[in-house]
């Protein structure tokens, strides 16, 4: 329903899958009472500041939401989503105040791309991204033509190529779950990147070894929108 209400040339599906992992992980809701406030509204766009809570209702955080007319007319389309303070009141309850250790983080290409977070030295999925993957699955199989890519990534204790095998086997373990979910084998691409390209250092400045660094550059990386 997210998506279909979105403007797919403005809302990527990263984005909309990257709230809904939000909502179902940080056990939001909007408030039963004023979930919306008006922030503009003209003829043509309009713009609304949601308020969120959690289930068990305390105050959150929030996020806005654009919405145009398309030229034509016609049904009005969400536009842009703005999920910075949900992110962060994300990271609050639920990564230590981390906002690195995230679902969706800027792409350096453009736009978000989605991440899934792994242990030390494991390629197996578990219960928290395989939920986050339920709902990559549904968005994918809404738009069979749709292509992501899966990209492997490690921190760098180890062996480079150690690290390598390590990171494709990441990507290929995420990939047999969407298939198992009904995403066709054929819309999905991976590549391992190994040590190559971290979020966060692995050592600080010392020398010393940054677990917290570490801890987010083991991950799966989902490119959805090309």
């Amino acid at each position: 329903l997210a998506k279909e209400r979105a403007d797919p040339t403005t809302v990527a599906d990263a984005k909309i899958a990257g709230l809904c992992i939000l909502f179902e992980e940080g056990n939001y809701r909007l408030r039963p009472e004023k979930p919306l406030r008006s922030l503009m509204n003209r003829p043509e766009a309009a713009g609304f500041l949601a308020n969120v809570e959690t289930t068990d209702g305390t105050a959150a955080a929030e996020f806005t939401i654009m919405l145009r007319q398309p030229p034509g007319g016609g049904n009005w389309r969400v536009s842009e989503v703005n999920l910075d303070k949900l992110l962060a009141d994300y990271a609050k309850r639920f990564a230590g105040g981390d906002v690195y250790f995230s679902p969706l983080v800027k792409n350096p290409k453009g736009g978000d791309t989605l991440v899934l977070y792994f242990e030390f030295d494991q390629d197996q999925v578990g219960e928290r991204t395989r939920r986050q993957l339920d709902i990559v699955a549904q968005i994918l199989k809404t738009d069979v033509g749709k292509k992501l890519t899966l990209s492997g990534h490690t921190d760098a204790l180890g062996d480079a190529s150690y690290n390598e095998r390590l990171s494709s086997r990441r990507a290929a373990v995420v990939k047999e779950y969407l298939a198992a979910a009904g995403v066709a084998k054929s819309q999905i691409i991976t590549e391992g990147k190994g040590m190559s390209q971290p979020r966060r250092p692995n050592f600080t400045e010392s020398g010393a070894d940054n677990p917290e660094g570490r801890r987010v550059n083991r991950r799966t990386e989902i490119y959805l929108d090309f």
